[in-house]
């Protein structure tokens, strides 16, 4: 692993630095249109010869951030002539044909870890800008006075703007970075809003140290590892602020700002735990299929046992929600990765489930209208983010814990699952009928450890059907989009 980063740097290192911003920028660019339309998938499942993937290019642009120096040197390898273009082509390539399973001497092992890396590296690019934003507005405006949490206020003091502000500015400059006719002019718009994009510009020694210590911690795994980039598209060279990636512009900013604004800061995550929590309530309350049928923070028996997040009832059963804001650790994020903590913690959140089940199925509370059978109560763990490790692992700690029959692993395997918040959403506010997911998962072996729960076979309600805050926020923002290209075109005087 070290010699292939030390092997690809060492050709790096070759090529003009400026050149090579510029290859990056350039592809990065090519990229942008197909992420602001989220329509990824035929960009991925189609790419153009030769051309880099988002996350092959993010590795790249990871590579250039260690190079020994950013001064121009006359030695340096221009892309201006046939000796530059092969150089740069040898890159490319061992970027392309990297395969981390090489150092994983168990076959089953190195395919199965490498594949769920495979997921993890691609996942991001390709989710909803649009839902991510609704979810980052909830979470970074949440205020309650009763159990005095005013996130909105401290995500001020943190960033030192509102987040609707900084959003805002960060779509505007994600516009201008999609564009022949406005991208000439993001660079004058990030000196001039340079104070509200703080959050995602770095210097390069900050963002140069940062990630060659994370490379020596973990083995120099450039590929699969965190990239530092991915959360810092920005950064400053020389005294210039360079967009490396501008197509991870928006996306840095929806995907990191959670991280930047707890990091280090476990009461802060504890806080965020609750507002999490909240958000998973609002978007099931205000669905059609669930509205009226859901409730929160259900306690029973005299020493009031706490049944879960949330408690829905249907017309074909019960579910039980407990929301986790769990995100991997970065060590899972390498080929030798360690999804042992991962792994309890959700496994604990399941038999949670399964207990308060039991509990009900005992006799001992029941919070439904009516009498529900086993068999027809679920139970769903959330959380922030998946690990994509190998479900059975989870069912397997469960079973190494806890003293189970045959019919109760069973039962576990196939009426709780646990998916990312993401993908919940998906399912929630799109009107999908979550209890009938469950059904079908229940009644068909062969998918209890899938890693989704979507079954393209099972129809969901149009979803204009239900004008939620989701929708309208959509909308709103669309709406602003199309309002902020006019201004820009008046404001930069483009035709």
């Amino acid at each position: 692993m070290e010699n292939y980063y030390v092997m690809l740097m060492k050709k790096i290192n070759r090529l003009s630095v400026y050149d090579l911003l510029s290859y990056i920028t350039n592809e990065s660019y090519a990229l942008v249109l197909n992420y602001i339309g989220h329509d990824m998938h035929t960009l991925i499942m189609n790419p153009k010869k030769n051309r880099l993937q988002p996350w092959e290019l993010e590795a790249l642009g990871t590579l250039f951030i260690c190079i020994n120096d950013t001064q121009i040197k006359s030695y340096k390898t221009t892309l201006q002539n046939l000796k530059g273009h092969k150089l740069l082509d040898s890159i490319i390539k061992d970027i392309k044909n990297y395969d981390a399973s090489i150092i994983e001497p168990n076959i089953e092992l190195r395919l199965s870890r490498v594949t769920r890396l495979m997921i993890n590296n691609q996942k991001n690019i390709q989710e909803a800008w649009y839902i991510l934003s609704y979810r980052n507005h909830y979470f970074f405006k949440f205020q309650n006075d009763e159990k005095k949490i005013n996130i909105k206020e401290l995500f001020k003091e943190k960033f030192n703007y509102y987040y609707d502000d900084i959003e805002e500015k960060v779509i505007d400059l994600q516009i201008l970075c999609s564009s022949d006719v406005f991208y000439k002019h993001a660079v004058s718009m990030v000196q001039k809003n340079k104070e509200y994009l703080d959050s995602i510009i770095i210097s390069f020694d900050e963002i140069h140290a940062k990630q060659i210590k994370e490379f020596q911690v973990n083995n120099y795994e450039f590929y699969f590892g965190f990239k530092y980039i991915s959360i810092y598209p920005m950064v400053e060279i020389n005294g210039k602020i360079e967009i490396i990636l501008p197509h991870l512009v928006l996306n840095s900013f929806l995907f990191g700002t959670l991280q930047k604004f707890t990091h280090y800061d476990d009461l802060l995550r504890t806080q965020m735990g609750k507002v999490a929590e909240n958000y998973v309530y609002k978007i099931f309350s205000e669905s059609n299929l669930y509205k009226g049928n859901v409730q929160k923070n259900y306690h029973y028996g005299k020493a009031q046992h706490e049944a879960q997040d949330l408690i829905i009832e249907t017309d074909k059963g019960g579910i039980f929600v407990e929301s986790k804001l769990l995100t991997p650790s970065a060590k899972q994020r390498h080929i030798e990765g360690n999804d042992e903590e991962f792994i309890n913690r959700v496994g604990e959140a399941i038999l949670q489930i399964y207990d308060n089940i039991i509990n009900l199925t005992g006799g001992l509370f029941n919070p439904f209208k009516r009498q529900i059978a086993k068999e027809n109560l679920f139970g769903l763990v959330a959380i922030n983010q998946d690990c994509f490790c190998d479900r059975r692992e989870i069912y397997d700690y469960i079973r190494r814990i806890r003293d189970l029959t045959d019919q109760e692993f069973d039962y576990i395997c196939s009426n709780i699952k646990f998916v990312s918040l993401y993908h919940l959403e998906n399912v929630v506010l799109y009107n999908h009928p979550l209890i009938d997911e469950f059904i079908f998962n229940r009644d068909n072996k062969s998918i209890w450890f899938d890693y989704f729960l979507i079954n393209l076979n099972i129809k969901c309600k149009p979803s204009a059907d239900t004008q939620n805050s989701y929708f309208i926020h959509r909308n709103n923002i669309m709406d602003k989009i199309r309002d902020t290209i006019k201004d820009l075109s008046k404001e930069f005087k483009i035709d």
